[in-house]
């Protein structure tokens, strides 16, 4: 059986996925009084670069030529050196071709990377909590119901290992895991934009080695969260995950004080 706290764990970290972009929306607009373009620019570039793109690619790359199987069978840091960069090549690019399109003529206002950061991230958190959060939900109720065996039905091999460990995990998962995939969002969506900062850098000062920059500590980070997660308790993979994202935006505000000659853009008035 799974523990009804642990229903209710997921049921809360599904409502923080629709209440996190809300929650942007809110203080873009009457916090910082800022134009939703770079927002809904963010989403959309995220969707379109991040899922459709690289999801094809990876689908075509990693399931047809290499295989499936061939990949499961690679060591654990080289399989997240691969899907780290994977997905700082396609996020990193869609930032820079939407800074350089999109919001070009937005380039010289402040607000515009981090108002794009949150859109960027809002969706994410918002596509991975909603729908991930649901799916263990209806495991969960199928599972305490006893009909978990109709996922197995018509399921392939593989199909039915895959489907038995998320049984599994879901099971002996604590509920309090349900709620740090809600503050792993968060701190997500910081990393989100503090790249944005970086990229938004790399677009109006047309300094490319920005954009490769953040395509590295994008790939880091995700290299770093890959690896550690069967090493060491969540909890603790979160604070290591936090400590980077500070790095990165201490590299950030370096960057910011070393290009930016406008004073004003160096007291950082957002709101």
């Amino acid at each position: 059986m799974v523990k009804f706290l642990s229903i209710i764990c997921m049921s809360l970290a599904l409502i923080a996925g629709l209440v996190i972009p809300l929650i942007l929306i809110l203080v873009i607009k009457k916090k910082m009084k800022s134009s939703l373009k770079p927002f809904f620019t963010g989403c959309v570039t995220f969707v379109l670069f991040a899922l459709i793109i690289e999801g094809v690619l990876n689908f075509l790359i990693f399931n047809r030529l290499i295989g499936a199987e061939k990949m499961m069978a690679l060591p654990t840091w080289l399989y997240a050196i691969i899907g780290g960069l994977m997905a700082g090549i396609f996020e990193e690019t869609g930032r820079y071709v939407a800074f350089r399109t999109f919001l070009k003529k937005d380039l010289s206002i402040i607000k515009t990377p981090f108002v794009y950061g949150a859109g960027h991230g809002g969706v994410e958190a918002f596509i991975i909590l909603v729908s991930g959060m649901a799916t263990n939900l209806v495991l969960a109720i199928l599972i305490n119901k006893g009909s978990s065996s109709i996922l197995l039905k018509d399921a392939s091999v593989e199909q039915v290992d895959q489907i038995l460990k998320m049984i599994e995990t879901i099971k002996t998962a604590s509920p309090a895991l349900y709620l740090v995939s809600v503050f792993e969002r968060l701190t997500t969506i910081a990393l989100h934009i503090l790249l944005s900062v970086i990229v938004w850098y790399a677009a109006k000062c047309k300094k490319i080695q920005y954009y490769f920059a953040a395509i590295l500590l994008h790939a880091f980070v995700n290299f770093c969260g890959a690896v550690l997660m069967d090493k060491i308790h969540l909890m603790w993979v979160e604070v290591v995950l936090i400590f980077i994202t500070s790095m990165v935006g201490l590299f950030a505000i370096a960057i910011w004080y070393h290009e930016d000659k406008d004073p004003e853009a160096k007291q950082l008035r957002l709101f």
